[in-house]
């Protein structure tokens, strides 16, 4: 029987790897990648300075631990207050995933599979830090009772989130050989875990998939 790995994934390495891998891609000077990757930073660089203004300063606490927090509490709000509607996007998106990421490229279904995630991880990172969508969702949040989303931010949600997985998909997407190097930094022997715990905790922590959206897609 296989028994489920009792490690924790810590956040900060991973919040490390995103912040490398997005400013890494800066330097292929696409400016549209650029442009959201900039507002994307700026979003969660003024979340890092309103939680703790002494973040990665000396007697400060540690920047990637409080950009971790940041991540965690906006990603929770986005959840909370739009999730209904993000769902539909993202349950599309991983749709044209499965068909248009053929798994023999992978030496393994496994290996596909955490690849699939990675690129999940790395598109709800940007999807969370869009500052149209961090703010209509802050907005929803001090907003009581629930109520459906008007016609205006609703179309300004629509825009942020296609903006978004265009220029995933034509800049971060097709970067296999950046993708892959990141992947290689949470190597199931250095984590001491099997492939498929890996795939699960990534899936369970950083990415959070929803369960509507896990049980359509069905991963494995």
């Amino acid at each position: 029987m296989r028994t489920r790995a009792a490690t924790t994934l810590s956040g900060e390495p991973i919040v490390q790897a995103l912040l490398a891998l997005t400013t890494g891609l800066q330097k292929r000077g696409s400016l549209r990648y650029n442009q959201l990757s900039e507002a994307v930073l700026r979003t969660y660089q003024l979340g890092v300075l309103q939680r703790e203004s002494r973040a990665g300063q000396p007697g400060g606490p540690p920047l990637w631990q409080v950009l971790w927090a940041v991540y965690l509490k906006k990603r929770e709000r986005v959840e909370k207050t739009l999730g209904s509607w993000l769902d539909i996007y993202l349950e599309r998106y991983w749709v044209n995933d499965v068909y248009g990421a053929p798994y023999t490229r992978e030496p393994t279904l496994l290996s596909h599979a955490f690849q699939m995630i990675l690129r999940g991880v790395v598109l709800k990172f940007f999807l969370v830090g869009h500052p149209v969508i961090d703010q209509l969702a802050t907005e929803r949040e001090a907003q009581t009772g629930g109520l459906p989303l008007a016609a205006e931010p609703l179309s300004a949600l629509q825009r942020a989130v296609v903006e978004t997985v265009q220029v995933f998909a034509k800049y971060v997407e097709r970067d296999r050989e950046l993708l892959a190097l990141v992947a290689s930094h949470f190597a199931p022997e250095s984590l001491g875990i099997s492939a498929l715990q890996r795939a699960e905790m990534f899936a369970a922590g950083p990415l959070n998939l929803r369960q509507a959206v896990h049980n359509k897609v069905q991963l494995w």
